[in-house]
């Protein structure tokens, strides 16, 4: 008899079992693999590009056969049909207008300064106030606002994270303490003093429950592992005055901006230690970052105003420039499509860019007057501003 040790007693198995084992050939011969069943994670941001990619796809099926030999003719040397030149222009056409148009919210609560904002995930935004410490609460992102009240006697809120499941962090001033939610930012608990901490500047959110802080005054690192239950207090690196800026670049790499020196930071173990890639010429501050996504990211630096840029996930940086006269670029925040949108100080200006931060084009000074102190991206096509001086929150739809 004939013993058969291929996989299934076959010369011919294919497929899986109960999403679970596979069966396949490769180029050494048949083999069976755990093939571990993924994961499905719906988020709004999906869901919407879905929508946008439905609706360009109707669009083409609308055209006749002469508009779509045009684009056909178009796409030549491009190394693309006229469908896909079709679908990019039409999918980037969606995000043409975000961040262009703004309305003015009014000064919030009485309030003299919006030092941070954030998306809590689906409708939720909050923002955090200075001089009051207090916690705003927006339930249809952005266009109306609760006030939560000072929090746990803090001066000022600086900082947000969003670590998904309704969980987030926020980051004080006065105290130097970390603040949490589980309810997508309608209550907070005190989670205690980070040490050596007076002022939590910055928060990252690295995913699996990881969170970053930088703080000052002695331009620290804290890390959590349990969503920002706990934390450890992980040094200052290279002796920083604070760290102002955290940017997630993907596979552990994270990069922080400091204070007083001007240096970016740069690490590829999820923060445990860190590279000093020294200080940027004419740079004392780099207060603002952000990650784009396939090892491109900005900076933004005072008191010079320029902005920085990366393609290789943070390890070297290209001075774009002192952008528009302007001191300061205080906030960054991607929109989507390309679309970035930058705060800035002393003349609180939102600059834009369209190329994933190559080039920019200044708004004007129409958003008050000092600092734009935060940004960021609700979905959707809606984007707000947080402004100093005014205490006012800006909302822009597309």
């Amino acid at each position: 008899m004939v013993k058969t040790i291929a996989p299934l007693f076959s010369f011919g198995a294919s497929g899986s079992i109960s999403d679970t084992l596979t069966f396949s050939m490769r180029k050494t011969g048949k083999i069976v693999r755990h093939q571990k069943k993924q994961i499905d994670v719906v988020t709004d941001l999906r869901t919407a590009q879905r929508v946008l990619y439905k609706n360009a796809v109707i669009s083409w099926n609308a055209l006749d056969d002469s508009e779509k030999l045009a684009f056909a003719n178009l796409a030549k040397g491009l190394r693309m049909s006229g469908y896909n030149l079709f679908m990019r222009q039409a999918l980037l056409a969606t995000f043409a207008d975000r961040g262009l148009n703004w309305d003015d919210l009014g000064q919030q609560f009485l309030e003299t300064a919006i030092n941070a904002v954030s998306s809590l995930g689906g409708s939720f935004a909050v923002a955090g106030t200075g001089g009051g410490g207090k916690i705003l609460h927006s339930l249809d992102r952005g266009e109306t606002w609760a006030d939560l009240g000072q929090q746990f006697s803090q001066t000022g809120i600086f900082s947000f994270a969003n670590l998904g499941s309704g969980i987030s962090v926020a980051g004080t001033g006065s105290g130097g303490k970390i603040l949490r939610s589980t309810d997508s930012g309608a209550t907070w608990s005190d989670m205690g003093a980070l040490a050596f901490a007076t002022t939590v500047k910055s928060l990252v959110n690295l995913g699996a429950g990881v969170v970053l802080a930088g703080s000052s005054t002695f331009g620290r690192i804290h890390k959590s592992v349990d969503n920002g239950l706990t934390w450890v207090d992980k040094g200052s690196p290279f002796t920083q005055s604070v760290i102002l800026s955290l940017a997630d670049f993907g596979g552990g790499i994270v990069c922080a901006g400091t204070g007083g020196n001007g240096k970016i930071l740069r690490s590829v173990d999820s923060g445990e230690n860190w590279s000093d890639l020294g200080s940027l010429p004419g740079v004392f501050e780099v207060f603002s970052m952000v990650s784009l996504g396939d090892g491109v990211g900005l900076a933004g630096t005072g008191t010079n105003g320029k902005i920085l840029r990366t393609t290789d996930n943070g390890l070297t940086w290209v001075d774009l420039g002192q952008q528009f006269g302007e001191k300061e670029i205080d906030s960054i925040a991607d929109l989507g499509g390309g679309v970035i949108i930058a705060g800035t100080g002393i003349n609180s200006h939102i600059i834009r860019s369209i190329d994933n931060g190559l080039t920019w084009s200044d708004l004007g000074s129409g958003f008050g007057v000092n600092f734009i102190l935060s940004l960021a991206n609700l979905e959707s096509g809606v984007a707000i501003a947080g402004e100093s001086s005014g205490g006012k929150i800006w909302r822009s739809t597309s």
